[in-house]
């Protein structure tokens, strides 16, 4: 054994393989590329070149005005506290997670950040067995944000939000809003039992509900009460007098435990979302079918074959479940099929409505793109040099560095090839940049993930020339910190008590090139409200910080000066006109901090004050009507704090 398992091998491998280990080899690495491209999915991939001009022009933006209307500068991490200060409404409700989907709203493709406000029992108070498993028994509704769109305060506009629901474009009624099966629910409850349900707030009181559905288990005989009592380690489902006849338990409530239960041979996405469909919340859940016994296939995470087969749909207020069979061209999918004959509903007679919401799943998109860092490379010579390997590419993330995750754009796809023309299609893409393997982070293709109509589900990829250089996150990271303007303003926030937090770059075709966005939030120290203060962008070798994306494009294209640090704020979010030559303020009485003459400037402690009038006092002449109204304010802080 010892010489037939270890001395032959390596003898084998010393006199034979090594002295000729491409040729050798040859004929099982072009194997190994094949099964592993066929298992991933990564043969059908549409490779084109891609011209990667030097930076967008202004024509390309204007013709794209689709992309640059839906290039989303609301950060889900930031997003999800917003969305938990201002929209949570009692202590037990909780967002927990912040979907990307797209609405057609006034015939245009409508980019939003959606959220459902589901229970969080934890977070309740005055906790017992009635008031968990019989009076919190549901959720209430979600907000919905355009991607692109801040108001006062650089807090997002709203179009799906409060309680009850009040929509602009995207009905929600209220007996839709019920949120039984979610997400964040895994403990079983009783529904329409003798005690009132807590349905929602409703000005100085509460809505009552019972639940209406026959779903879940009746309560309707000793011996299944009993059963359950047991098997459940709850006695008071067999004495508590607030159950009768017609009370129905409902458990597996956590939609992915759920669907596990039903078809446990699927692997479940680890971003399942909501969506407002006739009404009502509804849940949609792309699932996988996954093997590891492909022959020469390169495996990764436990697996070595993959295909998005099933989406799965989840009603909010019943639990009803549909299993969608996606891919019926998929082996494994299909012997499912063939056992389970009728738990399977083939994909066109999904409701459009619903399929228009389908989106190119991410877990998919994350184990094809490192698939393809290195088998993009289809010949066996070139892939045992391993010349040509890609990476991920890093950004900067909240003051950390980590590898840029796939995310979704609104944009019409280059043809690609010789020509820089534009596909006429809208379309909703899931993209991941690479960078070459090494040191170099310069970016050198892109992967896109097509979601509408006909395509979806499809792969596209365009390489860049060789002879180009288009920077990389990182490298645009290094020079956002670079940036004396930008620097400068950063670090006044950080010393007036704020903290700053960038949020994901992200790098966006625009016709022939890239156009690259970060947003910036500022959050007090005492608060978890952040607010988008700046956006940036970077296009070629130009640069620009400024409150709102059209300015930052405005002074990129040399139509307004850029913003100095310290300079009076707009409000983010808001476009305004280039500002009018100042004019002298006539003299008047001081005005208290309380009335609208009072400078629009964040005040802050004295020290600070006096910080920014020395500030101001060494700069321009430019500078010295900022001085005036810094000192306008000084004197207004001292009056209110001299006050009774």
């Amino acid at each position: 054994t010892f010489v037939g398992g270890v001395i032959y091998p390596s003898f084998v491998q010393q006199f034979q393989v090594d002295p000729n280990e491409l040729q050798r080899e040859r004929p099982y690495i072009a194997r190994n590329i094949e099964l592993t491209r066929f298992a991933f999915g990564l043969g059908d991939i549409e490779e084109r070149s891609y011209p990667a001009n030097p930076s967008v022009s202004e024509e390309e933006i204007a013709e794209n005005p689709e992309t640059i209307d839906n290039i989303r500068l609301l950060d889900p991490i930031p997003l999800r506290s917003t969305f938990n200060q201002i929209q949570a409404l009692r202590r037990f409700y909780q967002f927990w997670d912040i979907d990307v989907d797209r609405y057609t709203i006034d015939g245009d493709m409508q980019q939003v950040m959606a959220s459902a406000r589901e229970l969080d029992i934890n977070r309740a108070e005055d906790r017992n067995w009635t008031r968990d498993r019989l009076q919190l028994t549901h959720g209430f509704g979600a907000v919905v944000s355009p991607v692109n769109e801040v108001g006062p305060e650089g807090l997002p506009r709203l179009i799906t939000a409060d309680i009850p629901p009040v929509s602009e474009s995207i009905p929600l009624t209220i007996e839709g809003s019920r949120i039984y099966f979610g997400e964040l629910t895994d403990q079983y409850i009783v529904g329409n039992s003798q005690e009132p349900e807590f349905d929602y707030p409703l000005g100085d009181g509460n809505e009552s509900t019972s639940y209406p559905y026959d779903r879940g288990i009746q309560l309707n005989s000793f011996l299944r009460r009993f059963a359950l009592a047991w098997d459940l380690g709850d006695q008071n489902l067999l004495i508590s007098g607030q159950i009768n006849d017609n009370s129905r338990l409902l458990m597996n409530r956590n939609i992915q435990d759920r669907i596990r239960e039903v078809a446990p041979f699927l692997r479940l996405d680890s971003d399942p979302y909501v969506v407002i469909h006739e009404g009502e919340l509804m849940w949609i859940q792309p699932a996988y079918t996954v093997a590891s016994n492909v022959p020469y296939s390169q495996p990764q995470g436990g697996i070595n074959y993959i295909r998005h087969s099933v989406t799965v749909t989840v009603d909010a207020q019943t639990g009803d479940m549909t299993f969608y069979l996606i891919d019926p061209s998929d082996p494994v999918a299909a012997t499912w099929s063939n056992i389970f004959p009728d738990l399977f509903t083939p994909r066109d007679e999904m409701p459009q409505e619903i399929f228009e919401h389908l989106r190119y799943p991410l877990d998919m998109f994350a184990v094809q793109s490192v698939q393809y860092l290195r088998y993009h490379i289809t010949e066996a010579d070139a892939f045992f040099t391993a010349e040509d390997v890609w990476n991920i590419p890093t950004e900067r993330f909240q003051n950390d560095e980590q590898p840029v995750e796939p995310y979704y754009v609104v944009m019409r796809l280059p043809r690609g090839g010789d020509t820089e023309a534009v596909l006429d299609q809208v379309e909703f893409v899931l993209i991941m940049p690479f960078t070459p393997a090494g040191e170099r982070k310069n970016t050198v293709a892109w992967l896109a993930g097509r979601s509408d109509g006909e395509n979806f589900g499809t792969l596209r990829a365009y390489r860049f020339p060789t002879d180009t250089t288009v920077f990389g996150p990182a490298q645009i990271e290094a020079r956002i910190d670079q940036d004396p303007l930008i620097s400068q303003q950063l670090s006044l926030w950080d010393r007036g008590g704020s903290e700053v937090i960038r949020g994901n770059l992200l790098m966006i075709p625009v016709g022939s090139s890239f156009l690259y966005v970060e947003p910036i939030y500022l959050q007090a120290q005492s608060s978890s409200l952040p607010e988008l203060a700046r956006v940036v962008v970077a296009n070629g070798n130009e640069i620009a910080m400024e409150p709102t994306l059209q300015r930052s494009l405005d002074v990129l294209a040399g139509r307004r000066a850029p913003t100095q640090p310290g300079a009076l704020e707009d409000t983010p979010g808001t476009e305004v006109p280039n500002p009018p030559t100042p004019t002298p303020t006539p003299a008047g009485p001081t005005p208290t901090p309380t009335e609208t003459a009072t400078p629009s400037i964040p005040l802050g402690t004295l020290e600070e004050l006096l910080q920014q009038a020395n500030d101001a006092a060494d700069a321009s002449q430019a500078e010295l009507d900022r001085l005036r109204q810094v000192l306008e304010a000084l004197q207004a802080e001292l009056e209110r704090q001299q006050a009774p």
